[in-house]
């Protein structure tokens, strides 16, 4: 019998180890289909170019499945409701992306995270291994959500950098004698990704006929960011009380500047905060690991006895509740 189990699990780890396999050379392979179309604008192509890959099918069929089975989620009106804030995720480019995509690819990997986990684990069924299943389709429905966020979070620190030239490159604009709609046309031409594809968001927004300030507060909404917020709230006053938009914005590059300079500082004072924290975080774990090597036996009583345990679990309580403590305190910094 574990003859049996220990065969079952060599061949489960196998498929495991397999399907990564593939999951990586197909998201390899669609970058370097994504790069490739990036390079056809500025190269000639023949006619026998135009022929599907095997990938390139599989991608297309992989996305166009992705599509219908997000149309057919988002009939569910919960998750319609839930679709909507992926929408920030789409980029300008991304043409056919919707946010129901996204809804359709949480379930896809949690259903094949709980597919490796059922191969893994068919031969040890019992109410935990069944409620292992549920964990793993849980963690995997929010795997994709994290792998968003730390894309979008990145997207936010380039904008936030970005920020500050973009409104003086749009002040030289309006000196230079170009209206809104030029200068944000001339941005998407100048600016790199993060600020590009914001841009163009703005410009579609103005195209369908929204003002300039309504334009800036979906972009904030989108980014949640105190600078945009500030060029909302001076936009929307310009707009409630008239005045020069040239003025404004030199209002709003004086702001960025100087919010820049505070930045720089709390940015200092930060990462002297952190190392402090890191110290701290590291010297009780080494200390426990110097004891426990100099006398192994040293924890042995606190082991052994229920006033022990009691206060084993007591310290790891007070050192979680400093860690959240210490990282609340930066965050409140950062911010």
């Amino acid at each position: 019998m574990s003859g049996l189990i220990i065969k079952l699990i060599v061949i489960s780890a196998i498929i495991t180890i397999v399907l990564f396999l593939a999951i990586v050379y197909v998201y390899q392979t669609t970058r370097a289909i994504k790069n490739e179309k990036r390079i056809t604008l500025f190269a000639l192509s023949s006619v026998s170019d135009h022929e599907l890959s095997f990938f390139e099918q599989l991608s297309k069929i992989s996305n166009n499945f992705i599509s219908y089975f997000g149309k057919k989620l988002v009939k569910i009106p919960s998750l319609k409701k839930s679709s909507l804030k992926y929408e920030k995720y789409i980029n300008y480019n991304d043409k056919n992306k919707k946010a129901s995509d996204y809804i359709a690819i949480k379930f896809i990997v949690a259903l094949i995270l709980v597919l490796l986990n059922i191969v893994s684990t068919f031969y040890l069924i019992n109410i935990y291994v069944v409620l292992g299943w549920f964990v793993t389709f849980f963690i995997g429905f929010y795997i994709p959500n994290i792998i968003l966020e730390i894309n979008f979070t990145n997207k936010k620190k380039q904008i936030k950098d970005e920020l500050l030239d973009v409104v003086i490159y749009m002040n030289n604009s309006f000196e230079a004698g170009l209206n809104i709609e030029e200068t944000i046309k001339k941005i998407t031409e100048e600016f790199n990704y993060a600020i590009k594809d914001e841009f163009l968001k703005i410009d579609k927004d103005l195209t369908y006929g929204l003002s300039l300030n309504e334009a800036f507060k979906r972009f904030e909404k989108r980014v949640d960011l105190l600078e945009v917020s500030y060029i909302c709230s001076t936009l929307d006053v310009l707009n409630q009380n008239g005045g020069n938009t040239l003025l404004a914005f030199k209002t709003i590059e004086k702001y960025l500047l100087k919010q820049k300079n505070i930045d720089k500082k709390l940015n200092t004072m930060n990462s002297f905060l952190r190392k402090i924290y890191i110290i701290t975080l590291l010297v009780p774990i080494i200390t426990i690991i110097i004891l426990y090597l100099y006398k192994n036996d040293y924890f042995k009583n606190l082991i052994s006895s229920n006033i022990g345990l009691v206060v084993i679990v007591t310290i790891i309580l007070i050192y979680i509740i400093y860690i959240l403590i210490m990282k609340k305190m930066l965050r409140g910094e950062e911010k």
